[in-house]
């Protein structure tokens, strides 16, 4: 084993000038807990996100931290609205590399809004808001890989008059043009097994339309109580995600043509973000009329 699993409790530990509270997820080789800020009176106000990551040095997981921490750098200088804002980064590295990224906190994520049920009439609009992020980032070059329920956040700002869906979770971006960045080459798999397409189980290259066939998953997931091709046991999830074949429930009618298309098996077939845009206006407008 290459990992070094995160078991210290940060909690009342002061990193930099961030004071550390609950934990507030868990999820592979990572924890993200509620931070403060200390100001010169060492009192502590206002509320960030802080990312902790420990992996050894020259692990095969090497290449996440120095990607997400690449990824914010290079995103910090550019339009990037619905990208989860970059605070602070605080490394070590020893034998083992310990990594803390401080972002921008928001309380909300999509997997806990769908257990309370999403306004319908709310849905195309956060459909919309995704895609944009997405074909942002096809735009500047980056696959995202990773496209999930818990990686989608609504913002906590106070100047936003509406929802505003914010992307997190920048580990397993891949750069296209890593090797002319200097960035290392990032893993040929990456992501969460109930989003990944078929492509990538059977070592073809990534390409944009990775993120188009997670899309669809999402799509399929935000308004029916499963995922098309999820099942307890991983092996028939990964058979269920080679065949293509998903049950289409009635939940999901207005937005069919938009699902199959995002889960086409041939990724050159899948839609582009402009066509994807044009079966939301569709969309909106049918859901509107109810």
């Amino acid at each position: 084993m290459t990992m070094v699993a995160v078991k210290m409790n940060l909690t009342g530990i002061q990193i930099g000038k961030y004071v550390v509270s609950t934990c507030i997820q868990k999820g592979g080789n990572a924890k993200v807990y509620l931070a403060f800020e200390v100001d010169e009176q060492k009192k502590s106000s206002k509320k960030y996100a802080l990312k902790h990551q420990r992996t050894l040095v020259g692990s095969e997981e090497e290449w996440k931290l120095t990607n997400e921490a690449a990824f914010y750098r290079y995103i910090g200088n550019r339009q990037s609205k619905g990208i989860c804002k970059f605070i602070d980064l605080i490394e070590k590295r020893d034998k083992v590399f310990d990594q803390c990224i401080i972002l921008e906190y928001h309380p909300t994520d999509f997997f806990t809004l769908k257990l309370h049920g999403f306004p319908e009439k709310k849905i195309p609009g956060y459909l919309r808001q995704i895609a944009k992020i997405l074909d942002f980032l096809h735009s500047e070059g980056i696959i995202y890989r990773d496209l999930k329920l818990e990686n989608l956040l609504l913002s906590n700002s106070e100047i936003v008059s509406q929802d505003e869906v914010i992307l997190c979770d920048f580990g397993s971006v891949m750069f296209v043009d890593a090797e002319r960045r200097g960035l290392p080459r990032a893993n040929d798999f990456a992501g969460t097994i109930d989003y990944i397409p078929p492509e990538m189980i059977l070592g073809c290259s990534n390409s944009y339309a990775h993120d188009i066939w997670s899309y669809g998953v999402l799509v399929y997931e935000l308004l029916s109580p499963n995922s098309p091709f999820a099942d307890l046991d991983e092996g028939l999830t990964i058979s269920n995600i080679l065949s293509g074949e998903y049950e289409m429930p009635d939940c999901l009618t207005e937005y069919k043509n938009l699902i199959s298309k995002c889960l086409e098996k041939d990724p050159l077939k899948r839609p582009s973000w402009k066509e994807i845009y044009q079966m939301l206006d569709e969309i909106e407008l049918s859901v509107l009329h109810h």
